[in-house]
């Protein structure tokens, strides 16, 4: 699936795979091997790094967000019902793309992403970000403890409470964050795809569990031709 950004660059990619179109189906409709691309070991971090050519073909561990500077370097995140964010400097050409569960919200992984950009020149504000499909607060059940930690950092309108249960919004979450570094709303697109309440089409941890089903990676690629 070719995600949402409002560029006319056709030089960027910014796709995700799903049960359709696996990832190994996707790279080769692209025409990438795993070799051209940089991942992540992803572990709930907020820890992030600068991967250029040299890196093609890691998985870097200890990381939840990647940046590139470089034109040919791809970088990939892989979710089941976590938010993939990627992030595009039409100016520079910068690519980003990091992993943001609930902890990496909770610790600013995309804000230090945007900072980290900012520090390279790069003006926040033309910064482009897409959500990929994630977990929404249609599905996205936490425990009342956790909720009110959200409430407190983000704003009571991130919870939602229906039938005595408490229900997250990951992605006005990611939206208040980035907002706070400058980023503009308007550049900020989101997929509005819930992996939970579309599990028969994107791979989710939470409900193909309950299926038992093995889960698999969704993964999203971004990176820019060169």
């Amino acid at each position: 699936m070719i995600l949402p950004f409002p560029s006319s660059d056709k030089n960027l990619i910014a796709e995700i795979s799903n049960k359709d179109e696996e990832f190994p189906a996707l790279l080769k409709r692209l025409r990438l091997s795993e070799n051209q691309i940089v991942g992540m070991w992803q572990e709930h971090t907020d820890h992030v790094r600068w991967a250029g050519k040299k890196d093609r073909g890691v998985r870097f561990t200890d990381t939840d967000g990647l940046i590139a500077a470089e034109k040919g370097v791809f970088l990939s995140v892989r979710v089941d019902d976590c938010v993939p964010v990627l992030y595009f400097d039409p100016q520079t050409k910068v690519v980003a793309a990091s992993h943001c569960g609930w902890r990496g919200i909770m610790n600013g992984l995309a804000k230090k992403i945007v900072e980290e950009m900012a520090c390279e020149g790069i003006d926040t504000k033309d910064l482009l970000i897409v959500f990929g499909p994630a977990a929404r607060v249609c599905c996205y059940e936490v425990g009342e403890a956790l909720a009110n930690d959200f409430k407190k950092e983000f704003g009571i309108s991130v919870v939602e409470k229906r039938n005595g249960k408490f229900f997250l919004n990951l992605q006005l979450c990611l939206q208040v964050q980035l907002e706070s570094t400058g980023v503009s709303q308007k550049n900020i697109f989101d997929s509005q795809i819930c992996t939970i309440h579309n599990s028969d089409k994107w791979n989710s941890f939470r409900a193909d569990n309950k299926k038992g089903n093995k889960v698999i990676n969704n993964v999203a690629l971004i990176g820019y031709l060169g």
